[in-house]
């Protein structure tokens, strides 16, 4: 078996060059702004709207955490695990390459938590704790309020990107009804926010152990190594 490191490479070619990795730093500053922007969004709509959260955590809260957590590793594994042969996959493997690996690349342990930890709170106030509870008062219905606030979750991640990734948004509209009724379901916004934290964590993880183990990048193997410092 030849290994990832040793192998030859492919030179690169405009058609073939990699999307440039974006420095660890500006993954931070640029994250944690759009994340304290929605934080701070959510706090004044809460307090504007005398919304009442609820964030304590309980034995019984255990199992819908475990369960969140469960399906969301599954719909994750079946659409982004490695599948040539499957055609229908081709979106959700260039999605990983153009936007994904560019800024995990350079994430290393203590600011993938950070942005994870940042993420899991200021998206579920904002989306669960807010936005649900809005959305099902306008319907009338907590279906609907649930449907709306997940497709919503959904957009907002992908902006003007969403009709060229309608199926990489559809998988996200799915994650956030699954945090949507673990919130319903629990009725505290912890199992959310952990279920939330604990994903994006394991996912940022994933990327960047696996490119710092062979020393070149998952997609692009002719790519330099990613720095080992995290800070």
């Amino acid at each position: 078996m030849t290994s990832p490191v040793t192998r030859e490479r492919v030179p690169l070619t405009e058609a073939t060059a990699p999307p440039p990795l974006i420095p660890r730093k500006t993954v931070l500053v640029v994250g944690l702004s759009l994340e304290g922007a929605l934080l701070f969004a959510a706090l004044i709509w809460a307090w504007w709207r005398e919304i009442a959260w609820d964030f304590t955590f309980q034995t019984g809260h255990v199992l819908p955490l475990i369960a969140s957590l469960l399906l969301l590793a599954l719909i994750n594994l079946i659409c982004f695990s490695p599948s040539p042969k499957w055609k229908w996959k081709e979106e959700f493997s260039q999605f990983l390459e153009l936007f994904v690996l560019p800024l995990a690349r350079d994430l290393g342990p203590g600011s993938a938590l950070l942005l994870a930890v940042a993420s899991g709170i200021a998206e579920e106030l904002f989306f669960r704790g807010v936005l649900i509870e809005e959305l099902t008062s306008l319907t009338g219905s907590m279906l609907a309020g649930q449907l709306a606030a997940a497709l919503i979750f959904s957009v907002v991640h992908f902006g003007p990107s969403t009709s060229r990734f309608p199926k990489v948004v559809l998988v996200y509209w799915l994650a956030g009804l699954v945090l949507g009724i673990s919130y319903s379901l629990s009725g505290t916004l912890a199992v959310p926010i952990l279920a939330h934290a604990i994903y994006n964590f394991c996912a940022f993880a994933i990327l960047t152990k696996g490119f710092r183990m062979t020393g070149h990048d998952l997609v692009h193997p002719n790519l330099p190594k990613a720095s080992k410092s995290d800070g």
